[in-house]
């Protein structure tokens, strides 16, 4: 006997799949800084590289946060 049904099995793939943003944001983020951060230490540009690298993880991660967004509307989409 089944704890979950078909539906509900389909709600926590989809929760899985929707927990992720806020983690690909994060390492976006942290990505960018560590590699800006290693650059102004090889170029002697403190701190610019840093914020440059920041910016640059914070578009990539709402870029990541649209992307998943536009499949799970999607997916909504063809479910109906």
């Amino acid at each position: 006997m089944p704890l979950i049904g078909p539906e509900g099995r389909k709600q926590l793939r989809q929760l899985g799949r929707l927990s992720t943003i806020g983690i690909e944001i994060a390492i976006s983020v942290v990505v960018g800084i560590l590699g800006g951060r290693w650059l102004d230490g090889k170029l002697n540009t403190d701190p610019y590289l840093t914020v440059l690298g920041m910016v640059l993880g914070v578009i990539a991660g709402f870029r990541s946060l649209y992307q998943t967004t536009r499949k799970e509307q999607k997916r909504l989409k063809d479910d109906e």
